[in-house]
């Protein structure tokens, strides 16, 4: 008996030793996985990235229930700022989203200050002179499966204008814009 024990004994201790690893890599974490985000664009044929804020390690990104507006701001490690907005009567969804001037004075669209500070430079993809722009901004994803954490994705291009008349660059093209961004819907981020 005692041989027997000593031949099977190196195989049993093997086989455990397996069915605990296999137990163990299947476990898998309480957490959710944290998607990437980004912010880019090109302006005036320069490429532009933007960084998460500092101190959340995160966009900025806001919702305005009566107007249904999503705003997602970003900062550039040059101190440059651009933010995105849109908006819809209804609920937001994938889709085309104009840049415009609402009766009620609400601005959507895209918005650019190339300076840290603002110095008049800031432009704008709507004036009062050139309140609608089609199709600047486009939402090609929106993922609210995680009802804590929502993924949007999109992409944005558009003619900006200069917001001041002392602003010596009246016009520039931004192309190639896109984004992938987390909005986290809380006591102060309502859901929509």
């Amino acid at each position: 008996m005692d041989i027997l024990y000593h031949k099977l004994a190196p195989k049993t201790f093997f086989l455990k030793f397996l069915l605990l690893l296999l137990v163990l890599s299947s476990c898998q974490s309480e957490e959710p996985v944290q998607p990437i985000e980004y912010f880019s664009a090109i302006i005036d044929g320069q490429p532009w990235q933007a960084v998460p804020s500092q101190n959340l390690k995160k966009y900025n990104v806001s919702y305005k229930v009566l107007s249904h507006q999503l705003s997602i701001v970003a900062q550039g490690k040059d101190g440059a700022r651009m933010e995105v907005s849109f908006h819809h009567a209804g609920a937001l969804k994938i889709g085309n989203y104009p840049s415009t001037i609402s009766d009620e004075g609400i601005q959507s669209g895209i918005f650019y200050a190339p300076k840290e500070r603002n110095a008049g430079t800031e432009m704008s993809s709507v004036t009062y002179d050139i309140p609608v722009q089609e199709n600047t901004v486009q939402i090609t994803k929106l993922d609210k499966t995680d009802q804590k954490a929502y993924v949007i994705e999109g992409k944005f291009s558009s003619l900006l204008y200069a917001l001041h008349q002392k602003n010596p660059k009246r016009t520039s093209r931004l192309t190639a814009g896109r984004f992938r961004v987390i909005y986290y819907p809380d006591a102060y981020n309502p859901t929509f």
